[in-house]
């Protein structure tokens, strides 16, 4: 987003990069909606984990931003809504980067294959 809002090119490339942001942002939401939150609790408490940031994140981004937003474009022009867009994702992937591995099978270190038993006759 803030590529698009400081990018002062014509509607191709602008469709350009909201196509490609599309495509990346979208196409990674299951990992933050789901996996993460899934493999972060106990599995009795999966469907909470899975819908809680689920309704959060349509909560505020479908209700509250668009006024926040429509404010914003209002008095400071339409570049600042995607500037914020942009910033809180760069701080939400920077915040990622902090998250630790809690999968057994990706924490569990790998053990050696047994070998072959022979078949009794």
């Amino acid at each position: 987003m803030l590529a698009f809002a400081l990018s002062h090119a014509g509607p191709l490339v602008m469709f350009a990069i909201l196509f490609g942001a599309g495509i990346f942002g979208f196409g990674i939401a299951p990992l933050f909606l789901a996996v993460i939150p899934s493999e972060s609790v106990p599995p009795t408490m999966t469907g909470a984990a899975v819908g809680v940031p689920t309704g959060v994140s349509e909560l505020v981004g479908g209700v509250l931003m668009p006024v926040v937003a429509g404010g914003l474009a209002d008095v400071y022009g339409l570049a600042v809504p995607m500037m914020v867009v942009g910033v809180v994702s760069l701080a939400a992937a920077f915040a990622g980067l902090f998250l630790i591995e809690t999968a057994p099978g990706a924490t569990a270190e790998t053990l050696p294959l047994a070998a072959p038993r022979a078949i009794p006759e």
